[in-house]
């Protein structure tokens, strides 16, 4: 994800979970891991996959550009997940921000 503006800890810490999480599914799409590893490996990382959380009230900038993008991103993600198990790719993933 690109962004024009300077990114807080929590932002770069976010973003930095979901670079992780994708380079997991890149693996398993380039065919470097099978099915089983991918999912152990984002067992193995979950911690660092889940870890924070931030509030976005504050930051208007934030919430008008890099969420929309980090919800695009992990709608792409949802979608080559369920597309590699053979599903359809979801309408609608749920991201949860506190």
């Amino acid at each position: 994800m690109k962004s024009w503006f300077t990114k807080t800890k929590e932002e770069q810490k976010l973003e930095d979970q979901l670079n992780l999480l994708n380079s997991i599914v890149m693996d398993m799409e380039n065919g470097k891991i099978g099915m089983k590893d991918m999912e152990k490996k984002i067992i193995e990382n979950e911690a660092k996959i889940t870890q924070n959380t931030i509030d976005l009230s504050s930051n208007a900038q934030f919430k008008d550009s890099f969420l929309k993008d980090f919800m695009m991103e992990m709608r792409n993600i949802a979608g080559r997940l369920a597309n590699a198990n053979g599903a359809p790719e979801p309408e609608q993933v749920r991201v949860q921000i506190v």
